[in-house]
């Protein structure tokens, strides 16, 4: 069997102002730190958009943006505000208790702020012209790492909230919109090398590599082919840096876990890579039974039933990874087939060695407790 995956694909269609087909993360998400307001560098997050008074908040923000120049100043000031935002964003839904209302008040501040910086990230001047351009493109990459983090953990809590749900992809298309925006005013090059570093420093846990990578093959997609191009390296960095943290992931993963990683992770070589790995995990543990092996004299012409019937449940597995592979099954029904197969495969196999018995004391049935399946399906 060839084991090259043809998987359909994790590419996200990234539209302006809309992030459409987000996958759910939850194990990349539980595999890196989570976000915090004073991981945000906000130790005091104050009056939160779901308090009535939030708008005396609003209007010193107005006042502070009237006094301040215009260019790189005024950049820096609305990425302080996006922060402070995202850090109320976090606020409200940890005390909210998971109220979609209040989340979606929260996002909706949120979004407008993502408005209001992505005005003053299109009036910078090249940065050729200001060399100021190069903080303020440190600083948004700095803070994307976090709060794409947010968003997504948020995505995947609020999971059939419809509101919430295009509230976050909104913002989420913003967030990374802003970001190519201020990536614009720069040579891509000199991008990728802040954007790589921004990641490698704001992202920590056991799959930080292999998140830093989705985030960054999203971003590809969305990105003027110049940028797409210039991010590549970077992508290719992380896709290799996260082989190892894979294998150790793997190692002591559940089944279940294993395979919710595959779709979790970029359309990527790497992705096939691990594919691989966790079909191999699968093969071994199908080839290592857990029940007794049945005992059959070399006489009783059973062997050649055993064998061909061991040999068609393998295919069976094979038939089963495949329409799971390419998106034909779901992971909660591949899991439970697999084991079907695993507990069939344990039943049919033959010891290595067959055990010779005196003919007065010759058993005419197999050992106790176990049983050959009497017939297996077609397809799993």
């Amino acid at each position: 069997m060839k084991y090259g995956l043809l998987l359909a694909g994790v590419l996200l269609l990234v539209a302006p102002f809309a992030y459409a087909g987000t996958p759910q993360r939850a194990l990349l998400l539980a595999q890196t730190s989570a976000v915090t307001a004073a991981s945000l560098g906000i130790s005091d997050s104050g009056l939160l958009p779901t308090n009535p008074f939030y708008f005396i908040k609003e209007w010193g923000r107005a006042i502070m943006r009237a006094t301040t120049a215009s260019g790189a100043p005024q950049a820096n000031l609305e990425l302080r505000f996006i922060n402070e935002k995202a850090a109320e964003l976090q606020q409200v839904d940890q005390i909210s208790g998971m109220n979609a209302s209040a989340l979606t008040t929260a996002l909706r501040s949120y979004i407008r702020e993502q408005g209001m910086l992505q005005s003053s990230l299109q009036a910078l001047p090249e940065i050729s012209q200001d060399p100021r351009v190069t903080d303020v493109l440190t600083a948004i990459s700095a803070l994307t790492p976090s709060h794409e983090r947010l968003l997504d953990a948020l995505a995947q809590e609020y999971n059939g909230e419809t509101v919430v749900e295009n509230l976050l992809s909104s913002a989420k298309g913003l967030l990374e919109q802003s970001l190519l925006t201020a990536a614009g005013k720069a040579a891509p090059d000199q991008f990728a090398q802040i954007f790589q570093t921004a990641l490698t420093e704001g992202l920590s846990g056991d799959l930080k590599n292999t998140y830093a990578a989705e985030i960054v093959g999203r971003l590809q997609a969305a990105a003027p082919q110049p940028i797409s191009d210039a991010l590549a390296p970077a992508y290719a960095g992380f896709t290799a840096q996260s082989a190892a943290e894979v294998q150790t992931f793997l190692a002591t993963a559940s089944l279940s876990d294993a395979t919710a990683a595959l779709q979790e992770l970029p359309d990527s070589p790497e992705r096939q890579n691990v594919g691989i790995q966790i079909y191999e995990k699968q093969k071994r543990d199908l080839e290592a039974p857990r029940a007794a092996a049945v005992l059959v004299l070399p006489s009783s012409g059973s062997t050649s039933t055993s064998a061909i019937l061991c040999s068609t449940i393998k295919s069976n597995f094979d038939d089963l990874w495949n329409l799971f592979k390419t998106d034909r099954m779901s992971n909660q029904e591949y899991l439970q087939k697999y084991a079907v197969l695993r507990d069939q495969y344990a039943n049919c196999q033959l010891p290595t060695i067959l055990p010779s018995y005196p003919a007065s004391s010759t058993p005419a049935v197999s050992s106790p407790g176990t049983t050959t399946p009497a017939a297996v399906p077609a397809t799993p």
